[in-house]
């Protein structure tokens, strides 16, 4: 390293300037002309704080040569020289891992002349030394950095670094595996270091597969959490070697986009997208095709789900006109900003009002479950006596969007919370969206439902029929009639 400070004797001093090549580090004295040596060996490096420097250590005797005298000087404290090391002398020629690429193509290697930390030594531009490929492959004619001495167009190739590289690509047309090998150089610069690394000839797609990001969920509108990754090679089923291709990938359903919308595959053989998912919230609802281009029997089909948005607003379903004295069903729905159904919020609460002589039997403020609440009129409160035999009856007509839509009988008793209660027979629908089982679907017309109540006789009892509803169909929905409790003292119809 030379110095650009002066030093003084006996004391601590910082030396900057630009880091040393080899021997040691020459420094000039303060007030003298003539300049001294450090001894490399009693350097030390290290590294601080991001700088790269050297380290004295203490109490070390500097014999400082000035003209015919020797002075000498006593650093009596660890002293730090900083500055910009540039590399060592030339140590190695390394392989530079090459891409696997099919065979035909060219493959692109660059060898670098390194010293013994691996950095680039730029400044021998006249090293040369022999390059070795095995198979069939054969070397360019010439180098794109750096020169051909001799052997351009075969297997074993003379080259002249430049800047420390050669980059030359080798062709193949066989689908085999290849090594590369630097040999000892010839004169006039000699190497005693050589270097092995091996590339792929791969063939062309064989294969493509799913590597990994299928099955995600998401929230409508935004990116998946990760990324859409297929893998090519050369051999069935994803055996083989990877191989360069490139990948095309599609929005087939949602209405989402993918980007980016081709990507070459790297040297695992992998390419990826990232999909935005459509604004339509639901089960493996978004599908994305990747196809290898040029070969479009092998391709591939990524689904993805996806849930609601934050709650963006809360809306009214028209209600149905109805005879009074008749109960109104009235649904209110929690929906994000592209209108789906926020079914998991269920702490949102909301205050209802209603004009007119028309009163809301539910409690204010309501609170909504699984996105949505129903509001509406239950029965009086009815006494089952003890030791008899109470059945509901009613003639129910149900059409309505199956699995989204559902309706179900629920009971009071003694003024305890509403439980579904199920027909005789069991409910026409199970596997619902807001309810195990219920009345869902397109069911007909006019049907009789009979519901056994002799298990809560002697309790007083209070009948309601609650249906479920989104936003996305409009059906006719549930018409209920004649409703009544038979095998009491007194028969009676309630609404």
């Amino acid at each position: 390293m030379y110095a650009e400070r002066g030093v003084h004797s006996n004391t601590a001093e910082n030396y900057y300037g630009q880091a040393f090549d080899t021997g040691g580090i020459q420094c000039s004295i303060a007030y003298l002309v003539e300049s001294f040596t450090i001894p490399q060996a009693d350097l030390v490096n290290y590294v601080s704080d991001g700088n790269i420097g050297v380290e004295l250590q203490s109490s070390i005797n500097v014999d400082c040569l000035c003209g015919a005298n020797s002075v000498y000087v006593n650093l009596t404290y660890p002293t730090v020289v900083a500055g910009t090391f540039i590399p060592g002398p030339p140590f190695q020629v390394a392989v530079i891992d090459p891409t696997n690429v099919q065979a035909g193509t060219p493959m692109t290697l660059t060898y670098e002349v390194q010293d013994q930390y691996g950095n680039l030594v730029t400044t021998e531009n006249t090293q040369q030394f022999q390059i070795d490929v095995t198979g069939s492959a054969t070397f360019a004619a010439s180098a794109t950095v750096g020169t051909v001495i001799s052997g351009g167009g075969t297997n074993s190739a003379v080259v002249q670094v430049s800047g420390g590289q050669v980059i030359i690509d080798v062709n193949d047309a066989v689908q085999e595996t290849v090594w590369f090998t630097v040999a000892d150089s010839p004169p006039p610069d000699t190497l005693d270091y050589s270097s092995t690394q091996d590339g792929i000839f791969t063939g062309p797609p064989a294969s493509i597969c799913i590597f990994s990001g299928d099955g995600q969920t998401g929230t409508v509108g935004q990116p998946l959490p990760n990324p859409l990754v297929v893998m090519v090679t050369d051999g069935p089923g994803c055996t083989g070697n990877p191989t360069g291709a490139t990948v095309n990938f599609s929005v087939t359903l949602g209405g989402g986009s993918v980007n980016p919308a081709s990507d070459l595959t790297d040297g695992l053989g992998q390419a990826q997208t990232v999909l935005t998912l459509g604004t339509t919230a639901g089960i493996n609802n978004n599908q994305v095709y990747a196809e290898v281009a040029g070969f479009p029997a092998l391709n591939v089909t990524f689904t993805a789900s996806a849930v609601p948005d934050a709650p963006y607003r809360v809306i009214i379903l028209e209600p149905i006109d109805v005879p009074v004295p008749g109960p109104m069903f009235v649904t209110y729905q929690v929906l994000d900003q592209y209108g789906n159904l926020v079914t998991w919020d269920n702490a949102t609460q909301f205050t209802t009002t209603v004009t007119g002589s028309a009163s809301i039997a539910e409690p204010q403020p309501v609170t909504v479950t699984g996105g949505q609440v129903t509001i509406t009129v239950t029965s009086p409160v009815i006494n089952l006596p003890t030791g008899s035999t109470p059945t509901l009856t009613f003639r129910s007509w149900f059409n309505s969007e199956f699995y989204w839509d559902a309706g179900v009988v629920e009971i009071s008793v003694n003024g305890g919370p509403f439980s579904v209660i199920t027909p005789v027979g069991g409910y026409p629908a199970c596997g619902l969206l807001f309810v195990p089982c219920g009345y869902s679907g397109a069911l007909g017309g006019y049907s009789l439902q009979t519901f056994d109540l002799s298990t809560y006789a002697g309790s007083n009892v209070q009948i309601r029929f609650h249906m479920y509803s989104d936003g996305s169909v409009t059906s006719s929905g549930w018409y209920i009639d004649n409703v009544s409790i038979t095998g009491i003292a007194v028969d009676g119809t309630f609404f």
